[in-house]
């Protein structure tokens, strides 16, 4: 049998070459493909940069004790099911190197998650877990402490408070909703869902005890509602399809000379507090054929002037 040093070399390798092996299950030498090898090694092979820990606890209020390791950390837990709450305790300071890695995973939702450090500062850890959440931390010497370097909270997570200092993003990255803080605010949006055949809200709360809601168009855009107008108070709109119920006040009080402004009969003021005034009113059955003087009836579709004689609103 010819020694390596006797074979002929080659230059590239195949998945079907062969390599010689000591068999230690049959007690001699035997060939093995490289295909073979490799699957070996992705079977077998742990990568050295990091030791695993793997746990499975069965109650809430479970305390993972992390050992002192002098390698980075992968800690995979998989709990039996959605617990209210866990720890998390981190190696002793006094064992942790510069540059220290810990990657934690979690199979189940934890509601209130803790991060001790034993000993060293934490900053930027996740107080909760959904599922298939996880986070990554790296430990820095100079200021014994743990650093948060990334972290995903998983499917769905319930939090009682989020801090947001700008904006939430879309999946594309661009600002979806911005946010704007007042220093020593009392007031806030609420936004409220509703069960069946109830409305959702958004509402005005806070400490005040009268808050108002102000919605702020930008430039010469509107506030809008169902993409119609919302009818403004301070500016000129012509206003479409609306119906007047109710009753119209100081803007049809008017006194001396005839006025242009419109109304219905039944909006003005009570005659009684209304003598001298005058107006033009858009629902009359009668037409100036009735008469000057002739009691105004509202309920048609003829504008006509009117006056007030203290008793009545007249024709005229």
């Amino acid at each position: 049998m010819p020694t390596i040093s006797q074979l002929s070399a080659v230059t590239s390798l195949a998945a079907g070459d062969n390599i010689v092996v000591q068999s230690a299950a049959n007690n001699d030498a035997r060939k093995a493909s490289l295909s073979v090898l490799l699957a070996f090694f992705e079977a077998n092979f742990a990568s050295p940069e990091f030791e695993t820990v793997i746990t499975a606890p069965t109650v809430s209020g479970f305390n993972l004790q992390l050992a002192a390791s002098t390698s980075n950390i992968w800690a995979i837990i998989n709990p039996t099911g959605a617990f209210a709450a866990a720890t998390i305790t981190l190696p002793p300071v006094a064992s942790c190197f510069d540059g220290q890695q810990i990657v934690v995973t979690c199979s189940a939702a934890i509601t209130a998650l803790t991060v001790a450090g034993n000993g060293a500062t934490i900053v930027g850890a996740p107080t909760a877990f959904g599922t298939g959440g996880f986070f990554a931390l790296r430990f820095n010497d100079l200021q014994n402490a743990w650093y948060c370097v990334s972290q995903s909270l998983g499917a769905t997570t319930t939090f009682s408070n989020i801090t947001i200092t700008n904006a939430i993003l879309d999946a594309n990255g661009n600002e979806l909703v911005k946010f704007s803080a007042t220093a020593a605010a009392v007031n806030e949006l609420t936004i409220a869902n509703g069960a069946t055949g109830n409305e959702v809200a958004l509402a005005a709360t806070g400490g005040d005890a009268n808050i108002a809601l102000n919605l702020v168009a930008k430039g010469s855009g509107t506030v809008k509602a169902n993409g119609v107008d919302v009818v403004s108070l301070s500016s000129t709109q012509t206003l479409t399809n609306k119906t007047l119920t109710g009753a119209i006040t100081d803007a049809v009080k008017m006194g001396g000379a005839a006025s242009s402004t419109l109304a219905f009969l039944n909006g003005l003021y009570p005659a009684a507090t209304s003598r001298g005034y005058r107006t033009v009113i858009i629902d009359a059955t009668q037409t100036l054929t009735a008469g000057i003087g002739a009691v105004a009836v509202g309920g048609g579709a003829n504008c006509v002037p009117v006056y007030c004689d203290g008793t009545n609103w007249r024709i005229g």
